[in-house]
């Protein structure tokens, strides 16, 4: 009877069908319906559950025809869907709760030995939920029972969160410390979630910090930020001497990105060599700034020391999209450059400008159709800050255009704070140089 009543009454049939062609479709356009961007079967059972009783309820107001037994019987069903769909929401919620407080222990437990996947596996438990794991982190937080280094460990996962919400309790914390790991991940935490508050708390946190590595420490984490007033005091990272810490401008201006380089063009004229120095390998070299470019050949002809003026010469074959205009300073250079190094410099350019204008019109008629596998791979890179993902598609199917989202990546990447890091942003800095140069050459 029940069967030939479903057929009778259709059973909201062409709904059905809509389901059969998606389970019978290709994996693409099975991952393009939110039912199915699902990580569990908590989540599974959530979104079909509640999609199954808004259906049949649908189905109840528009067929008329249904009998009282009947419609009262669907009901029934969809009550039980939409029950069993809270149900499984609240279960998921509960197991990722548990999950990451399980994780935490672990690592609170381990020490300075925490292995990478415990990292990754908490990082990612708090962005299925980042509410739900501001409310469980919190207590551990405030719980002055628990040892420094274990608070410490729920303060740095806090800061994940990425919560203003977390900011008050996170300052409250940090206030009354002097030093140690708890005032350290409290500003890392901050510095996560960004902000005024955070931000000026950082720049008070410097002013009051004398050692060099901890006041680099801080620079970095407000270059992080993209605070503006931390600019001109990060300013102090550029005397460093570059033969033992590169590493600290790079970081620190590679993290401000474009927004340091009219600060940095100003470091061209320096009275101290490293300052010079520095701002030159930042403004050629890693944030490739076409604003360096007449900057770079008036500072050439005034720089008294010869390796800085290899330096600019350097920088500026790399920010300079003009081909006909890099081989005319060039070649005003070999007739005055008194240096040999310098000299020899400057005429292996000249002698490689032919081929590098070849290559940029190669580059220029390459197809770049297929954007959507590099979406894909910049996703992956992104998230993985550019651990993960294929940065030899991402140069492929790449495009002029791209230029900001590029970037924005290689920013990203330097949070890192390694060295496999420097070998990435190098890998970008590449694909930009390239689009340029074939975007110049297309347009000449």
């Amino acid at each position: 009877m029940e069967a030939g009543l479903f057929k009778k009454r259709g059973f909201f049939l062409s709904r059905a069908r809509l389901f059969l062609l998606v389970l019978r479709g290709s994996p693409d356009y099975f991952q393009m319906l939110p039912l199915f961007r699902v990580k569990t079967i908590e989540h599974y059972l959530y979104r079909v559950g509640g999609l199954s009783g808004f259906l049949i309820a649908c189905h109840l107001f528009y067929d008329q025809r249904s009998n009282m037994k009947f419609r009262i019987r669907m009901i029934r069903i969809a009550v039980f869907a939409i029950v069993l769909a809270l149900a499984s929401e609240g279960w998921s919620q509960t197991t990722a709760t548990v999950g990451l407080l399980a994780d935490m222990e672990q690592m609170t437990a381990l020490g300075e030995n925490v292995p990478q996947e415990l990292t990754e596996r908490i990082t990612s438990r708090i962005s299925e939920n980042t509410t739900a794991a501001m409310e469980q982190l919190l207590p551990y937080v405030q719980n002055k029972q628990l040892p420094e280094e274990a608070r410490a460990g729920y303060m740095w996962a806090l800061g994940l969160t990425g919560s203003p919400d977390a900011i008050e309790v996170i300052l409250a914390e940090a206030q009354g410390l002097k030093s140690g790991p708890l005032r350290h991940h409290a500003r890392r935490a901050l510095a996560y979630i960004g902000g005024p508050q955070a931000g000026e708390f950082l720049m008070k946190e410097l002013a009051r910090e004398t050692e060099p590595m901890k006041r680099f420490s801080i620079l970095n984490l407000l270059a992080q930020m993209k605070y503006p007033p931390a600019l001109e005091k990060s300013g102090e990272i550029l005397h460093v001497d570059p033969s033992q810490y590169f590493w600290q401008p790079v970081f620190v201006f590679g993290q401000f990105g474009d927004m340091a380089v009219p600060f940095l063009l100003k470091q061209l004229d320096d009275e101290d060599v490293n300052a010079r120095r520095n701002a030159i390998a930042l403004l050629g070299t890693w944030l490739l700034a076409p604003e360096a470019a007449e900057a770079f050949r008036r500072r050439y002809h005034e720089e008294k020391v010869a390796l800085l003026r290899g330096l600019l010469l350097s920088g500026l074959e790399k920010v300079s999209a003009d081909f006909d205009q890099t081989q005319v300073f060039f070649l005003e250079a070999t007739r005055g450059e008194q240096d040999e190094a310098v000299l020899k410099f400057a005429k292996e350019t000249l002698a490689s400008l032919p081929k590098l204008r070849q290559m940029a019109e190669e580059r220029g008629r390459r197809e770049t159709a297929n954007h959507g596998a590099w979406e894909r791979e910049y996703a992956k890179l992104w998230e993985s800050y550019g651990k993960e993902g294929d940065f030899s598609i991402l140069d492929q199917q790449s495009r002029v255009s791209d230029e900001a989202r590029l970037k924005a990546l290689r920013g990203r990447m330097l949070a890192r704070q390694s060295d496999e890091a420097f070998l990435d942003v190098e890998k970008i800095n590449q694909t930009i140089f390239w689009n340029r140069m074939a975007a110049k050459r297309q347009g000449d």
